[in-house]
């Protein structure tokens, strides 16, 4: 499937949605989230590159089943030997678990990976730290079947990564991504489970061996009280790029939702092989108006 046949199908699938949701509801909630990500890792170089994130997202559920969101990043790493979007592809794409992230998830990049130290930057200073816009993501994902007593919920979303980062210095590879998963979401008295496949689209990069990969996430929660929750999440890809490995990373994460209307979540993450980031850890507050 080729990216303009893939976008034309996201653009049917978004109509076809912002109709159903109107004549669903008319109540537009607005959610806007602020976070802070930090990511260290060597991705199978001899070089370490450690990494700050911070994303603004804007979501909208227009009625119960749809919701489209857009998140804006603010990126800095301490070198260029990898593209940003080597962490990225972990730090976003996360199962969506309790009240803060139940309609739609945490919205992720879908960057590419460069593995083995690889990097798209036109200059030979890779050394030096580069910080700037990252790569803008919007999402749009739809509930098509709610939880029954035996049935898990069940919703798709799509995702398009705009190359909004400069890739001359190394924070992004100046080509969109596309990407579609399906989550699985089920209720077992007070414990949660989410299942969620992927597939990404890579856009082709000269001198980049990027790959199209398929991702498998999943998460267990238990609803400890009314407002908190903690979670364990697998996150796993195939490799993003020909010469690199698999990606595994496990993450613990509690989410509490202070009010009806401020939610709050924290995470820390350990990577398993070795193109994943050795450890990564953020919070997020969400605030819906």
């Amino acid at each position: 499937m080729t990216t303009k046949v893939l976008l034309k199908v996201m653009v049917l699938t978004v109509v076809s949605i912002v109709g159903a949701s109107t004549a669903e509801a008319s109540d537009r909630l607005l959610s806007l989230g602020l976070g802070m990500e930090f990511t260290s890792g060597s991705y199978g170089s001899p070089v370490r590159t450690d990494s700050i994130v911070v994303p603004l997202t804007v979501t909208v559920t227009p009625g119960e089943r749809a919701a489209f969101a857009v998140e804006i990043p603010w990126v800095r790493q301490s070198n260029s030997n990898v593209v940003a979007g080597q962490f990225r592809q972990m730090l976003g794409q996360q199962s969506g678990m309790a009240k803060a992230t139940e309609a739609m998830g945490t919205p992720g990049s879908g960057s590419g990976m460069t593995g083995s130290g690889a990097t798209a930057m036109a200059t030979s200073d890779t050394g030096r730290a580069q910080s700037g816009l990252g790569d803008i993501t919007l999402r749009a994902g739809y509930i098509i079947a709610k939880e029954g007593a035996i049935l898990p919920q069940i919703r798709p979303h799509l995702s398009v990564k705009i190359p909004t980062a400069d890739k001359d210095r190394g924070l992004g590879t100046g080509k969109f991504d596309e990407g579609v998963a399906v989550e699985f979401s089920k209720w077992f008295g007070d414990w949660q489970t989410v299942v969620e496949p992927g597939y990404t689209f890579q856009g082709k990069v000269d001198g980049l061996s990027l790959k199209n990969y398929f991702s498998l996430n999943g998460g267990l929660g238990y609803q400890v009280t009314d407002n908190f929750m903690p979670a364990f999440i697998l996150k796993s890809s195939t490799a993003l790029t020909e010469d690199a490995t698999a990606l595994l990373e496990a993450r613990l994460k509690l989410i509490y939702q202070v009010t009806s209307k401020i939610g709050i979540d924290f995470y820390a993450a350990k990577g398993i092989t070795s193109s994943t980031a050795d450890y990564s850890t953020g919070f997020s507050v969400f605030y819906d108006l």
